[in-house]
């Protein structure tokens, strides 16, 4: 399992065609924003602060992370999930992820040696989920109506790590990225929920 980690995710949910790997295609404002701008940057934080060693983080869109944790080296795919906003995690019932992110970690891992994770993070992000690969089942795998394979994976079902950090930053999704809400089926509803800390993110923006 995955020692030490912790957090929580779902995946950004659109109503795209897919393309010839069953994946959405690539957006690019929204990949700036989640992944350049929120993911990257806090993971390394996280990483600094728990003296996880980062040995590689570079964008060559194959694993994002390799990290020496307690003597183990993970490859690690990090996800924001487009509709977990800056609220607890018992308000969300499944994480979503494309298939093949999670059979291609599979296969790094198998060919490194190494262990694997998904990291799912909010909005935000300040709370995050970790999951070692090996509690993926096949039994979760799903086609989605837009014709994606996708995992969906039932938080009840699984052993993964939770958590929350404290900071002054809160969720701005309908303040300053509407646009990116509106691709997404269930993000707008979400971040509408009176359960959701909405203010000033001076994480990204």
């Amino acid at each position: 399992m995955m020692d030490g980690i912790i957090g929580t995710v779902v995946s950004i949910v659109g109503g795209d065609m897919v393309n010839a790997n069953n994946r959405r295609d690539f957006k690019a404002e929204e990949y700036n924003l989640y992944d350049v701008r929120k993911a990257r940057p806090f993971w390394n934080q996280v990483c600094e602060a728990n003296q996880w060693q980062v040995i590689k983080d570079e964008e060559d869109f194959a694993e994002d992370y390799v990290c020496k944790i307690l003597n183990n080296l993970y490859v690690m795919e990090l996800q924001v999930v487009g509709y977990w906003h800056n609220f607890d995690k018992d308000y969300i019932s499944n994480l979503w992820i494309s298939a093949s992110k999670v059979d291609n970690l599979k296969k790094k891992a198998q060919e490194k040696n190494t262990r694997s994770g998904l990291i799912f993070l909010n909005c935000v992000p300040n709370r995050f989920i970790g999951i070692d690969i090996e509690e993926i089942k096949q039994s979760f795998k799903i086609n989605r109506s837009d014709g994606e394979k996708s995992y969906k994976i039932p938080l009840k079902q699984i052993y993964y790590l939770y958590k929350e950090l404290l900071d002054n930053n809160f969720c701005d999704c309908l303040e300053n990225h509407i646009e990116i809400m509106d691709q997404g089926n269930g993000r707008i509803p979400m971040a509408q929920r009176n359960v959701n800390l909405r203010g000033k993110n001076g994480i990204c923006c």
